[in-house]
């Protein structure tokens, strides 16, 4: 799509919404304070990844991503936000970790996988409406999608409901099934969130602590301010270069100006908050993390595999809540999409969620149907990989192909 001047484009307004879409960073800075006060006045759908500052950031971390943002007005006040982008991505057919092929495509993407919806508005009302506007406009892009649309939501129904067949939009999902969401909801203090594990997993957690802590003189690291980010992204390729994600999907180097000056960003708005375990050899583990309002994003964590005895990942998790608690306690962390084991251990709700595209009628239709396919064949292999109790050797097998 091509860059659009420095203006805000007006569009036709179906029924009784006035459409307008901001294309670009001035005219997104330009409406922030709107924005705010549209959130302030009862909204939902509203979370970190759609902040307006947020997506400021983004866009310039990403210079490549063209904004989209459609906002509705009715009586002269916004009753809703769509907040797209459309960049050139990739649309790989994989089977499991294993890309067969790859190609280049247009993809219009949503900020936070989510429109933002007053909550006195009806919202299948502004639903049609953004669509209506996006279906006029299909010639931007081949696809939306969504990185995770959650299940249970309006949004999520409204696709079901709108775009199960071939009218329009069709609905098609590409994960291979719906993820696992994990949170932990905090209870109002560390003691209480303590009694939740059984007593001999908290012995357990101490013996751990006191090994890594006391005998090899670890400490955590806290990541807030911007002085620390340098340092921070420097211990982050140390860890993973040596970590099992490193060593099994590859090692690729996070310490770079726009990394850096992504993170220094987060940290001036106040959102940046990361941990490092280190001892006098060096970086141990780390978590990249960030918080907003009361909720913590946990994005991201590994450790040296040297250091695999010491049971790191599980002492610093540990460290980390204590530092949670003690300074402007969240009240849930959302561990994002996944399944994996310590997900499951510390967490205390879950939802679900999936992958998704929305394709108007063109040939990645097709596409899409052929990826549909591969997911159901490894849906079977699992299947009958667990049937034979073998699913570890598969699972690794695909690891060393990835």
């Amino acid at each position: 799509m091509p860059a659009t001047t420095d203006k805000r484009c007006d569009m036709a307004a179906p029924i009784q919404y006035d459409i307008e879409s901001i294309e670009t960073l001035d005219a997104l800075r330009e409406l922030e304070p709107e924005w705010r006060s549209f959130i302030a006045e009862g909204s939902n759908g509203a979370n970190f990844f759609n902040d307006p500052k947020h997506i400021d950031i983004q866009l310039q971390k990403d210079p490549d991503a063209v904004p989209w943002i459609l906002v509705l007005r009715r009586g002269g006040r916004i009753r809703c936000i769509a907040p797209l982008y459309v960049r050139t991505g990739n649309f790989s057919l994989r089977l499991s970790v294993i890309t067969l092929g790859s190609v280049a495509v247009q993809i219009a993407k949503i900020f936070g996988d989510s429109f933002i919806v007053a909550v006195d508005e009806e919202v299948s009302e502004c639903y049609s409406a953004v669509f209506d506007v996006i279906w006029q406009h299909r010639s931007r892009f081949a696809m939306i999608r969504f990185e995770c649309l959650e299940s249970a939501t309006p949004l999520w129904d409204y696709c079901q409901s709108q775009f199960a067949s071939a009218q329009q939009f069709r609905l098609s999902l590409a994960s291979t099934q719906l993820e696992k969401l994990h949170y932990i909801r905090f209870p109002a203090t560390h003691d209480a969130f303590l009694s939740a594990r059984s007593p001999k997993s908290r012995q357990k957690v101490r013996r751990y602590i006191r090994t890594l802590c006391d005998t090899q003189n670890a400490r955590l690291q806290t990541i807030t301010t911007a002085d620390q980010v340098a340092r921070f992204l420097n211990q982050l390729d140390q860890i993973h270069r040596d970590s099992w994600q490193g060593k099994t999907f590859g090692y690729q180097t996070r310490n770079t100006e726009a990394e850096a000056r992504y993170l220094t960003q987060l940290s001036n708005c106040g959102w940046l908050r990361s941990y490092v375990l280190e001892n006098d050899r060096g970086p141990i583990a780390f978590v990249f993390g960030l918080q907003y309002g009361k909720v913590y994003h946990f994005l991201e964590t590994g450790y040296v595999q040297a250091w695999s005895e010491f049971s790191p990942g599980i002492v610093l998790m540990h460290l980390l809540f204590e530092d949670l608690y003690r300074i402007d306690p969240p009240q849930l962390l959302s561990f994002g999409v996944g399944d994996a084991v310590y997900k499951q251990s510390f967490s205390n709700f879950e939802l679900s969620g999936a992958a998704a595209l929305l394709l108007p009628p063109n040939r990645w239709r097709y596409v899409a149907s052929i990826q549909n396919r591969l997911n159901a064949f490894e849906r079977g292999l699992r299947s009958v990989a667990v049937f034979l109790n073998c699913d570890r050797i598969l699972r690794k097998l695909l690891k060393r192909q990835s």
